[in-house]
């Protein structure tokens, strides 16, 4: 992980406390499910209109998502339209690249606190950001590759179907199985885009995935505050209804140590004494 921006990242931070991977108390004294962190629900909202961002805030979004072609100013004209509207809660964007855009300067002083690229489109340019860098991909990309992630400064990842339309009728059984794989091999904190669900009431199929956060693309929503205040309270209301998930982190998340494997102690028979 790149220190420097999981540093500055407010997203980031969240998302390792949602995944259990944050501070803990020190002691033997259980942490109540009060106190501990709520699953992170990041929205991409359909366009960039202060409206829409504080409608998303006020039904439980966690942090702000702004989808746009890139242009010469790297999306900071879409921050601009939004000014202060959902302020407090992490703001980012959704780096598409283009062949007239091959790269983008852009930091945490542009008011951007992380971004997102697809793996497909992002060039070698985009791992030298100074800034939080999250990685979409897909349930087809090979486990091999996928474990590669983990070498890359990259600081988390965005389970997401490259093409959303072809994805409509809910998960199959083949993405899952190939979902909980690249979860569990990848030890980065990860998204679940609700492209993959058939709505909200498949919000449970983040626990089967062993993912504590999801990404709601809201892209293809229609722009008007109240759509975007009532389909982000659904899913909200959907992830805080699954309580707190067991925490069993995948060996390939957290170091782990060989398991040794000891014969039980044998009591030693005494010797029997010398005959004379």
């Amino acid at each position: 992980m790149n220190e420097e921006s999981s540093r500055r990242s407010k997203l980031l931070e969240m998302l390792h406390q949602s995944a259990g991977l944050g501070s803990r108390p020190i002691g033997f004294g259980v942490t109540e499910p009060s106190q501990r962190p709520r699953r992170v629900l990041l929205v991409a909202l359909p366009q960039a209109e202060p409206a829409l961002a504080e409608a998303a805030v006020r039904a439980g979004a966690d942090a702000l998502l702004l989808a746009t072609p890139l242009d010469r100013d790297g999306g900071r004209a879409a921050l601009a339209r939004i000014g202060s509207a959902g302020a407090g809660v992490p703001r980012g964007l959704y780096l598409e690249y283009g062949p007239a855009i091959p790269s983008v300067a852009l930091s945490s002083t542009d008011g951007v606190d992380f971004v997102i690229a697809r793996a497909e489109e992002a060039p070698l340019s985009y791992l030298k950001l100074d800034i939080a860098r999250g990685i979409a991909i897909d349930d087809g990309l090979p486990l091999g590759l996928a474990r590669s992630i983990n070498d890359l400064p990259l600081d988390f990842v965005l389970f997401a179907p490259v093409a959303s339309a072809t994805q409509t009728s809910g998960m199959s059984l083949r993405q899952m199985l190939s979902l909980r794989a690249l979860a569990e091999g990848i030890r980065k904190p990860a998204l679940l885009s609700s492209v993959y669900l058939r709505g909200p009431e498949d919000a449970r199929v983040v626990d089967d995935l062993g993912i504590d956060s999801l990404f709601l693309d809201a892209r293809e929503a229609a722009g008007s505050a109240d759509t975007i205040e009532a389909l982000v309270g659904l899913y909200r209301r959907a992830l805080d209804s699954l309580g707190v998930r067991a925490r069993r982190p995948p060996s390939d998340l957290l170091p782990t140590l060989p398991r040794l494997h000891h014969r039980p102690l044998q009591e030693a028979e005494p010797e029997e004494p010398d005959e004379e």
